[in-house]
């Protein structure tokens, strides 16, 4: 905002102008504000479901699944790089 105020006063800013980028200023910083107030009033840590054993099994077991029935990656004999 020092340069519209330096730039009006040295008569190579029209008044209009900058009023209207005040305008702007103040309203882009009201909502910086507000933004950092929601962040600063969200929880330090959202609290996570503790997994049971049965949930920790399935998981695992999905995750076996999963690798055992995708093949591994294969390099091709190109000269292209990983």
């Amino acid at each position: 905002m020092d340069r519209y105020f330096e730039a009006f006063e040295a008569g190579t800013f029209q008044a209009e102008l900058c009023n209207e980028k005040k305008r702007d200023i103040r309203t882009r910083l009201e909502e910086l504000e507000a933004g950092k107030r929601d962040l600063e009033a969200r929880p330090e840590r959202q609290e996570l479901r503790a997994l049971d054993r049965e949930t920790f099994a399935a998981l695992v077991k999905n995750f076996e699944r999963v690798l055992s029935d995708d093949p591994a990656p294969q390099r091709s004999t190109s000269s292209a790089k990983w």
